[in-house]
């Protein structure tokens, strides 16, 4: 067996590969971030010089490295996760050094996690913690978080993840620019770097440009400080091609992580955190069609919709678009010119100010009514409800209730109290002992708790017992 790792630095990544004794299989390389398809086909041959002679290659990275594990996968290769606690403490801004990670896997295989492509590097992962609401809702009122727009306005947004990714994101943005539909791109920070041209054209269409972190990290396995310079190296490499004034004003978590802990410390970067409410998961390749109906069947107005332009092969989302930007959008016409659609009206106190800077799609017929409901929310009386979240990601939202809904909710209590409460309690009625207290007075004649004066007939014959007096 033959371990490969691969680490992320500042400006690429580095390779080690190693046998199962931890000593060098091949030489160390090094790939500039661009080179992502060179560094696949550096494994893909030395995979086949090891099958020649009877051995396997994996290759392994860690948690703080998500954009090379559906490309590499994609490719045919074995990909494993190696997670901190496997490994020694990174130092610096960067993962683990390759030989750590190779050396990981060759001392404890078992303790890598095999990733595939329908997982991910998610695999074998235990469920996040309970988002904290109190946290949550700060956010949104305070126009910092956005899981979906206006649920009253026909809109939706088109959003693309992982990239810039020639030729997909040229591909994709040739087809906004011909139906004249805007869209915001979540990119990272390692794919931005090397493609400035694709940043130049989202910027000069109109298009948003916002972050995505610099090396789609699993960002509970993060420090702070860790977290907060993926977030500025990124911005300082968009800030690099569009200009500070153009850089991201949005920040989308990698896997929409949002455990208390991940909430707390984007509290202090400044970043609106948006989420999504639509994913079709294209990611795992499950076809054009599949993506166009995913897609159509969740979208309603407001919805935010999560696609990919990165991450690996995404000619299934290219493939995909036309269809859902023409059944969302029938005023959408596949012809050069085309009326860019509507961009919401300037922030609201009913509106989280980050809806204005999104691009959105007008909606049709393609997408379900505003009064539709997700399925697994729960409607609870009052005033500007929150919705709790599904299972799809969306956060909540805000949904006026009228006054037909309080009358329904106050009913049932006034029932209750008018015809199964009596208007008076009697307790029922007990054997009385000579010496008990008259039941009309919750107090003795005498007084004192618990004695009475004896009756006349009582004095007549003499009886007395130890609580008369």
């Amino acid at each position: 067996m033959r371990y490969s790792g691969i680490a992320w630095t500042g400006s690429g990544f580095d390779l080690a590969v190693l046998d199962e004794d931890g000593r060098p299989a091949a030489p160390p390389a090094r790939f500039a971030a661009a080179r992502t398809d060179a560094l696949t086909g550096h494994l893909l041959r030395l995979e086949r010089e090891f099958a020649a002679s009877g051995e396997s290659l994996l290759t392994v990275i860690d948690s703080t490295n998500g954009i090379l594990d559906g490309r590499l996968i994609g490719a045919g290769l074995a990909v494993g996760r190696a997670d901190p606690w496997v490994l020694p403490p990174r130092s610096g801004f960067g993962s683990v050094p390759a030989e750590e990670l190779a050396l990981a896997a060759a001392r404890d295989p078992a303790a890598v996690v095999r990733l595939s492509a329908e997982t991910g590097t998610l695999a074998g992962r235990d469920p996040e913690p309970a988002t904290d609401p109190g946290l949550l809702d700060r956010l949104h009122r305070a126009g910092r978080w956005l899981s979906s727009g206006d649920r009253e306005r026909p809109v939706v947004a088109l959003t693309f993840d992982d990239g810039p990714n020639p030729p997909h994101t040229g591909r994709i943005l040739d087809l906004l620019d011909r139906y004249g539909v805007p869209a915001t791109f979540f990119c990272v920070g390692l794919h931005a770097l090397p493609h400035p041209a694709e940043l130049e054209r989202m910027a000069a269409a109109g298009h948003q440009i916002a972050n995505h972190s610099w090396s789609h990290p699993y960002l509970p396995d993060l420090t702070r400080g860790e977290l907060l310079a993926q977030l500025a190296r990124t911005d300082e490499a968009i800030g690099a091609t569009v200009g500070a004034d153009g850089g991201p004003r949005m920040f989308r978590p990698p896997y929409g992580s949002r455990t208390p802990a991940v909430l707390r410390r984007l509290t202090g970067s400044g970043a609106t955190v948006v989420l999504w409410d639509v994913e079709a998961s294209d990611w795992t390749l499950p076809g054009a069609a599949a993506i166009t109906r995913a897609v159509l069947e969740r979208a309603r107005p407001g919805s935010v919709v999560l696609l990919h332009d990165g991450g690996g092969d995404r000619s299934q989302t290219v493939e995909a678009l036309p269809g859902v930007i023409e059944a969302c959008s029938p005023a959408a016409t596949d012809s050069p010119g085309s009326t860019p659609c509507p961009v919401p009206d300037a922030p609201s106190p009913d509106r989280p100010a980050a809806v204005g800077v999104f691009g959105w799609l007008a909606a049709g017929a393609g997408c379900r009514a505003a009064s539709g409901r997700r399925p697994g929310c729960w409607l609870l009386p009052g005033p500007g409800v929150v919705v709790p979240a599904d299972a799809e990601g969306a956060v909540g939202e805000q949904v006026p209730v009228d006054a037909g809904h309080w009358l329904l909710a106050v009913l049932p209590i006034v029932v209750l109290l008018v015809f199964l409460v009596p208007l008076r309690w009697r307790a029922p009625r007990r054997p009385r002992s000579p010496c008990s207290p008259p039941r009309w007075s919750p107090w003795p004649r005498s007084g004192r708790p618990g004695t009475r004066s004896p009756s006349p007939a009582e004095r007549a014959s003499g009886t007395r017992c130890s609580s008369c007096t």
